[in-house]
């Protein structure tokens, strides 16, 4: 299932300008776009978002350190 910005952002309880910069500084989340440009996420792009969010507000991470962490986890599977 494809789910728009909004109703992603409750699914995640995050905003929306939250989504689209971290759109912006992490590759791996990279909803799919219509051709007008309307972001569509699957459901591993939330589970990309709950774990870039885990890192940032549990666990502490920076926004550099979380991307590190991502990278070693994608490079372990």
């Amino acid at each position: 299932m494809k789910y728009s910005i909004g109703q992603t952002s409750k699914i995640v309880n995050l905003a929306q300008s939250v989504l689209r910069f971290w759109e912006n500084e992490f590759k791996q989340l990279a909803p799919e776009k219509t051709d007008g440009g309307t972001r569509k996420y699957s459901d591993d792009d939330i589970d990309i978002i709950l774990k870039i969010k885990d890192l940032l507000y549990v666990q502490k991470y920076t926004i550099e350190g979380a991307k590190e962490k991502l990278r070693r986890l994608k490079d372990n599977h």
